[in-house]
């Protein structure tokens, strides 16, 4: 299994989406925990922490423990949970009725 640089910046730029099993398997451990948690939303995350510090920052209030503390947790708790949306969701769809949104 090869480190594929290349797969980690199209991982955090866009969302992937794999079909075929062989591709999925050819891949290094950080490439899939980066596909399976959507990083490249994730990223959006931290955008909002950025803007979030700026405005702090231009308001004189700014701390940099909090903020880092702030950024990492949003941008792991963002990951963590649209991993397990996503798993609770192809776990129950099939169970759950098909029936309209609205009638």
């Amino acid at each position: 299994m090869n480190i594929n640089f290349a797969m980690w910046k199209t991982a955090l730029l866009t969302l992937v989406k794999m079909d075929e099993k062989d591709k999925w398997d050819k891949l290094d451990v950080v490439s899939k925990w980066l596909i399976a948690t959507r990083s490249a939303v994730t990223t959006v995350t931290i955008y909002s922490c950025v803007i979030g510090g700026l405005l702090t920052w231009r308001d004189g209030h700014f701390a940099w423990l909090p903020w880092l503390v702030v950024t990492f947790l949003s941008a792991f708790l963002h990951s963590t949970t649209s991993t397990g949306m996503q798993l609770m969701r192809k776990t129950t769809s099939s169970r759950l009725p098909k029936r309209p949104l609205c009638r």
